[in-house]
C-alpha cells in the first residue's frame, strides 16, 4: 500500500508549522494592508466629522463651516453604507 501524505497530519504533527503559517499571513496584511477606496472614504467621512463636531456649537459662521464639512462628508460615493448614514444624519441635524 502506498503512502498517503495528508498534509492536516503534516500540521497537526508539527504545531510550529501552523504558527508559522499564521504568523506569515499576519505580516502579509500588515505590510500590504487591507486599505480600500471603501476604507479611505470611511477615514475622510471621520476626519471631516471630526473637524465638524466642535463647531457645532459655535455661531452662525462655525455651523456654516461645519455644514459644508458635513456636506462634503455626506457626498463620499465609496464609503460604507454605516458612514454614509452618519454623514447624512449629523447634517440633517444642522
Amino acid at each position: 500500500m502506498p503512502f498517503r501524505s495528508d498534509s492536516r497530519i503534516l500540521i497537526c504533527r508539527r504545531p510550529g508549522v501552523a504558527a508559522k503559517i499564521f504568523c506569515s499571513l499576519l505580516a502579509a496584511l500588515a505590510v500590504g494592508g487591507c486599505d480600500t477606496s471603501s476604507g479611505k472614504a470611511d477615514k475622510r467621512i471621520n476626519d471631516f466629522i471630526a473637524q465638524a463636531m466642535p463647531k457645532l456649537d459655535g455661531a452662525d459662521e462655525d455651523l456654516s463651516s461645519a455644514q459644508k464639512l458635513l456636506d462634503s462628508a455626506a457626498r463620499e460615493t465609496d464609503a460604507s453604507l454605516p458612514e454614509k448614514i452618519r454623514a447624512k444624519a449629523l447634517l440633517a441635524q444642522i
